[in-house]
């Protein structure tokens, strides 16, 4: 496990030797257990989950902005970044169509991907999983892979995606092979210990997760 760094947002992304790190958001599922209500447009503390997961990824994006993938309500999302986009592969075909849709779309080497529906996230999940990218950078890891762990279960769509891996999504998702977990354990993936951070990882994927959110 590499150790913890304690830099500041441009001191993490001067550690990545010029690389270009962008952000993304996942909002593209159908939920279906909110009752087909946009999750990313619920409200915790007076805010949308949107809103607060933007807030939290746009200091660590060259682009100033997350890029948001979704399907539906494009127009009321792009009030929170300009850069909303749906699936290109699939009808719905689930997270891995999400993950290569802002892959597609970021011109950037790597992208800091978080799902819309965990609000209590804070700055210890991009400052950690940038920590872990420049660590193994430094130790000549190629176009690693990095997905977010708690007490160890998998959290693999908090994850830290290299360009390169497009390739691997397409061909999964082309084949029908849409088990984000099954993906991530094909690839050479990193997990990155969160056990002292682990509420911030709760999600909300029904009206009585969101009431009883903390």
């Amino acid at each position: 496990m590499f150790t913890n760094f304690s830099n500041s947002n441009a001191d993490l992304l001067s550690q990545m030797q010029g690389l270009k790190i962008d952000t993304g958001i996942l909002a593209g599922g159908k939920s279906t257990r909110m009752g087909f209500q946009n999750k990313a447009l619920c409200h915790y503390q007076g805010e949308p989950f949107i809103e607060r997961t933007c807030h939290l990824l746009a200091p660590f994006s060259y682009k100033q902005s997350p890029l948001i993938n979704s399907n539906n309500e494009h127009a009321l999302l792009s009030a929170f970044s300009p850069y909303v986009y749906a699936d290109i592969l699939g009808d719905y075909s689930g997270p891995l169509a999400g993950l290569h849709c802002l892959l597609s779309h970021t011109e950037a080497d790597y992208i800091l991907i978080s799902p819309c529906d965990t609000p209590l996230l804070n700055n210890a999940y991009p400052e950690r999983m940038l920590s872990r990218l420049a660590c193994a950078i430094k130790k000549g890891h190629t176009a690693p892979i990095l997905a977010a762990s708690v007490n160890g279960h998998r959290q693999p769509l908090h994850c830290l995606l290299p360009k390169q891996a497009l390739d691997a999504l397409a061909t999964s998702i082309n084949q029908d092979k849409l088990k984000v977990a099954r993906w991530f354990d094909d690839q050479p993936t990193y997990w990155v210990e969160f056990n002292d951070h682990a509420d911030t990882f709760n999600n909300v994927n029904s009206p009585s997760d969101l009431k009883n959110l903390a």
